[in-house]
């Protein structure tokens, strides 16, 4: 595999099937939905909770917009995956990521780690769900 920045786009080429399917999983992997953990750590509130009125705003006014910033960033990605489907079967693929894309690339796979440090690793299987396994503790706090 090799990245490079060629033109305004960054290119990842000689992309292995294994691999390009694990960024294929990016956009459903970021989506927190049904994860309490994940969700709780990606829509904190700004206090500890004594702050009602504050806390309430920001649900209220802050959080609908992460909500649609998060999926903006997750269509984005999801868009410029398209251009692997196809070639699950080739031996090697390009993945070209315009330039501009990049914070959203960035917000996805943080997204994606996010849900992913609130489970354990057993209960994923490339992005499906292992039935009966509970997600693992929610870590500590950004400090």
């Amino acid at each position: 595999m090799e990245i490079c920045r060629r033109n305004d786009e960054i290119e990842i080429s000689e992309l292995d099937p294994f691999l390009a399917e694990l960024l294929r999983q990016i956009p459903a992997s970021a989506n927190p939905e049904g994860t309490p953990a994940a969700e709780k750590r990606l829509f904190s509130p700004p206090t500890s909770g004594t702050e009602t009125e504050i806390c309430a705003e920001w649900k209220l006014y802050v959080e609908p917009e992460l909500r649609r910033l998060f999926q903006t960033a997750t269509e984005t990605v999801a868009a410029d995956l398209e251009q692997l489907n196809g070639n699950e079967k080739k031996i090697a693929s390009t993945l070209r990521i315009p330039s501009k894309h990049a914070d959203a690339w960035l917000s996805a796979l943080n997204q994606a780690m996010v849900f992913f440090k609130n489970l354990s690793c057993a209960n994923w299987v490339v992005g499906r769900r292992v039935p009966g396994i509970r997600p693992a503790s929610v870590p500590a706090p950004l400090t």
